[in-house]
């Protein structure tokens, strides 16, 4: 492909950046990052060598990568696959699997698809989550393996894979043959709308009493059998997650709830976003009291230094628990500059409205309003707690690539089924409420944070040095 000449355009006229060529109708919300680059490639017929060079990151690199994982975002510049693909950065990051640092306890790295998206052009980054079994859409099983064949495919960008990436590698069977032909992957209206309708943050609500028992799951999806609640496991939290929670009459906790008094017995006022924030703003004093205490000098020059926007971007490995406070907050706060957080904020805690109006549960009818409000600060403590968690795992394995700044809204906290026995049906039984984690996430193994030495300071300032800002770079002028 011959580059483009240079010309000199118009002051309201848009910089011409690349040559390549996108169609907003070949996109579909949900896309995964396989599907989207399969089609630019398709678009702009792209070796897989030119296709790296378009979207790898080199952060950390000095030489092209052979192949690159299609579900850790870690590895592509997701700023310029935003530019180029002209899609908001929120739903680049979504194409790929959230979180990075647990993708291989929770998808999988072989492709999977659906027969009917397929038809439709359409490869969602849903279908790599291992807990997802069937379509959301069609509610028809994933294939995953060949049909001629029976092997699998890698989900990679590899040079022997994005020959032809509609493909089997091993047997050449088109495993993606869209209704219309490769060479118009329009996504038509009528899939457009059964997409619409999939809701991939829906709330659940208990139906009718049906018996002594009911089963919802308040954060991510309803489990398909019941049997998915039996293995139970613990995670090594400060917090205990599986336990037995017993409503009396007034349909409050009882006093020998193990959560912090902070959550259970505040007084519910009758705003939910302040009751929320007072609540998030005691899960961050206990996270700080067991994380952050002997690691203040380091999230505070973490903070002072990182002065410019980082959605999107990718930061040098320094202190871990710096990284995951930062982070942590940032997410949580709505904020995409950190040093931001050591001044007055300017907007309410964002990411905790977005929480609050996608992911809070909804109480039975029956419930009182104090209980349900309960319910609704026990779901945003545990989400908090995991959301940290999730972001330390990550930075503690980070190593030479750095740190990825994701932007908000990233689904980083488990999904919990939620049991409750008694109910309205039954007046003489009291109310019990069980919470119990559907994945997981965390490292069998994972180390505890380090001590905040000099010595750790040190090297915390130092690989904190080796970042560079963007914007200060952008407007030095240097001297003659």
């Amino acid at each position: 492909m011959t580059r483009y000449f240079d010309i000199l355009l118009t002051d309201s006229a848009p910089p011409v950046r690349d040559p390549w060529c996108w169609r907003d109708d070949w996109h579909a919300p949900g896309e995964s990052a396989f599907s989207l680059l399969a089609k630019f490639q398709r678009l702009n017929a792209l070796s897989c060598t030119a296709l790296t060079e378009s979207f790898a990151s080199w952060q950390g690199r000095r030489t092209l990568p052979q192949y690159l994982d299609l579900r850790d975002a870690r590895g592509f510049d997701l700023p310029r696959m935003s530019d180029m693909l002209r899609l908001p950065l929120a739903e680049i990051a979504a194409a790929f699997i959230m979180p990075s640092g647990a993708i291989r306890r929770i998808s999988s790295p072989a492709l999977r698809w659906c027969v009917q998206c397929a038809q439709q052009g359409v490869h969602l980054a849903v279908f790599q989550y291992r807990r997802v079994d069937q379509c959301p859409v069609h509610r028809i099983p994933l294939v995953e393996r060949c049909e001629r064949c029976e092997e699998p495919i890698p989900y990679r960008l590899r040079a022997d894979l994005f020959k032809a990436p509609f493909n089997c590698p091993s047997c050449g069977q088109a495993w993606w043959v869209p209704s219309q032909g490769l060479d118009d992957i329009r996504v038509g209206q009528p899939y457009r709308r059964r997409l619409g309708k999939r809701a991939r943050h829906v709330r659940l609500t208990i139906q009718e009493p049906t018996g002594s028992e009911e089963i919802w799951c308040a954060m991510g999806g309803l489990p398909s059998t019941p049997d998915e609640l039996l293995p139970v496991s613990e995670y090594q939290l400060p917090l205990q997650e599986v336990s037995w929670i017993r409503f009396g009459t007034g349909g409050q906790a009882e006093p020998d709830d193990p959560w912090p008094q902070a959550v259970t017995q505040q007084k519910f006022s009758s705003d939910h976003d302040a009751s929320a924030h007072a609540c998030y703003k005691a899960v961050r004093r206990r996270i700080m009291r067991m994380y952050g205490r002997s690691h203040l000098a380091c999230i505070k020059s973490a903070a002072l230094h990182l002065a410019w926007p980082l959605c999107g971007g990718t930061t040098t490995s320094c202190c871990p628990v710096a990284l995951a406070f930062l982070r942590w907050r940032c997410k949580w706060e709505g904020i995409g500059i950190p040093r931001s957080l050591l001044q007055q904020p300017v907007h309410g805690p964002l990411g905790l409205t977005v929480w609050l109006s996608l992911h809070a549960p909804v109480a039975p009818r029956a419930w009182s309003r104090e209980a349900a409000h309960w319910l609704t600060l026990h779901a945003l403590a545990l989400a908090c707690i995991d959301s940290f968690r999730t972001y330390l795992d990550e930075a503690q394995g980070a190593g030479a690539r750095g740190m990825l700044w994701l932007p908000f809204p990233v689904h980083d906290f488990l999904r919990r089924a939620m049991v409750m026995r008694g109910g309205a049906s039954l007046q003489d039984v009291p109310q019990q409420l069980c919470v119990m984690p559907l994945d997981r996430r965390y490292s069998d193994h994972s180390p505890g944070p380090q001590h905040g030495t000099a010595k750790h300071h040190r090297e915390h300032l130092d690989r904190l040095s080796h970042n560079h800002n963007p914007m200060r770079d952008a407007f030095h002028v240097p001297r003659s």
